[in-house]
């Protein structure tokens, strides 16, 4: 005669922990927005300073993408008070992004999604399938005038 069984198997006790796991992630996952459509994506992108993260201090490193409506930009790795840039040409349309860095005469060729997001300050974030340098995930805020020196000034003068 077999002994008696105890309790469950560990397979069963383990099969029943991760189905648990991933009720409880599902219920407090906030739902996934759609991206924008990519016209309106298009037109998003020079409305906001994108920023990869917000600096937690003066000295906390962060990423800068800002696109000007004439078709140039610039990329910054920075702190708030330091830090180094490469100005660029673009042409958007259509979730694609042609990029044309004359200094270093690279040419990068992506598809981007902007879509909306809240976290801090932030409304929505883009996602760039490919990059020259940096992150490829950045959230948009809106600044008057779009500078960055703006939105710096504001949250740091004091320090």
């Amino acid at each position: 005669m077999p002994p008696a069984r105890r309790g469950s198997s560990p397979t069963v006790v383990l099969a029943a922990l991760a189905a648990l796991a991933v009720v409880a992630c599902g219920r407090d996952a906030a739902p996934r927005k759609a991206p924008l459509p990519p016209d309106e994506a298009t037109e998003v992108l020079a409305q906001r300073i994108w920023l990869d993260k917000e600096p937690a201090g003066w000295s906390d490193p962060f990423h800068v993408l800002v696109f000007d409506p004439s078709g140039t930009g610039v990329y910054q790795e920075r702190t708030v008070w330091k830090g180094t840039f490469e100005l660029f040409l673009y042409e958007a349309e259509a979730g694609r992004l042609d990029l044309r860095l004359p200094a270093t005469r690279k040419v990068v060729k992506t598809g981007f999604t902007i879509e909306p997001e809240r976290r801090g300050e932030a409304d929505v974030k883009l996602t760039l399938e490919r990059v020259p340098a940096g992150p490829r995930v950045y959230r948009g805020y809106r600044v008057p005038g779009g500078d960055v020196e703006t939105w710096v000034k504001a949250r740091f003068a004091g320090e």
